[in-house]
């Protein structure tokens, strides 16, 4: 799989949300933003082709979730946060 496919995985990983919770929408970005680039992450060392990039996949791909953590986790109520909520509400 190419680089930009990838990305586009770890982007749309990042606006996920896993139903409705009473957690915080968030956080349920969050948590599903990590299991969709775990799910990568196996998939890409499934093929010897990928297997070296799967570390530099897991590393982007986990550095977009923790910009939903370190975004919301201080501050749920900022427009940075809600933005991020937003544009997947949007998407719904």
């Amino acid at each position: 799989m190419n680089k930009i496919k990838w990305s586009g995985v770890v982007l749309v990983s990042v606006l996920l949300i896993a139903g409705c919770s009473e957690e915080p929408k968030w956080k349920l970005m969050y948590d599903d933003c990590k299991e969709q680039v775990n799910a990568s992450l196996a998939e890409v060392k499934q093929d010897k082709n990928t297997q070296a990039m799967g570390e530099m996949v897991q590393s982007m791909g986990m550095a977009a979730c923790e910009i939903i953590k370190s975004t919301c986790e201080d501050n749920e109520e900022g427009f940075s946060c809600k933005a991020l909520v937003d544009s997947r509400s949007d998407e719904e």
